[in-house]
């Protein structure tokens, strides 16, 4: 999970608060950040939801892919679709 940190500093929000959101307690949290431990799939899930993201989000990508992620995250809804419309080949 090398993207838990990154993803949970940029939702401002604590490990504790982190934790709490997917019913976990901080070490976990902690733990996990720092490459520990092996997460269930269920564990992972609740993660996942309380940072909304996507689960395959919390393992790694690579720098770029990170940037486009977190671009497309940002973008307004109208933006997302354009993109989305794009990737199918312009087809709706």
């Amino acid at each position: 999970m090398q993207n838990l940190k990154r993803l949970r500093q940029a939702k401002g929000i604590t490990q504790t608060q982190l934790a709490e959101a997917a019913q976990c307690n901080q070490a976990t949290i902690s733990k996990m950040e720092r490459g520990g431990g092996n997460a269930t799939l269920d564990l992972v899930a609740r993660i996942a939801r309380a940072l909304d993201v996507a689960p395959v989000e919390l393992f790694s990508y690579s720098e770029a892919e990170q940037r486009y992620l977190e671009a497309f995250r940002s973008a307004s809804p109208e933006k997302q679709r354009a993109v989305l419309v794009l990737l199918q080949g312009g087809s709706e």
